[in-house]
């Protein structure tokens, strides 16, 4: 697993202090998906969240979403019982 650049710590820090972020890994567990299942669902839902986008310098970039914003996603989807 890659470490996390201090900068990318710090930026992630001051935009969402006080927010909770959530990861691919932790969407695709709460949903019991895989990440193309995942991805699929991003890009075909358009009341699916925006990610955050974080940058590590050069191609790769970090995504994470608002938690809050997931879950309020999440429960729009839910059919009451």
């Amino acid at each position: 697993m890659s470490r996390i650049p201090s900068r990318v710590k710090r930026a992630v820090r001051r935009r969402w202090l006080g927010r909770s972020i959530i990861t691919i890994a932790e969407m695709c567990a709460m949903l019991h998906v895989s990440r193309s299942t995942l991805w699929r669902i991003r890009t075909k839902d358009e009341t699916f969240p925006k990610p955050i986008k974080l940058s590590t310098g050069g191609n790769s970039k970090i995504l994470r979403w608002d938690r809050r914003a997931f879950m309020d996603w999440l429960e729009s989807r839910m059919e009451p019982a």
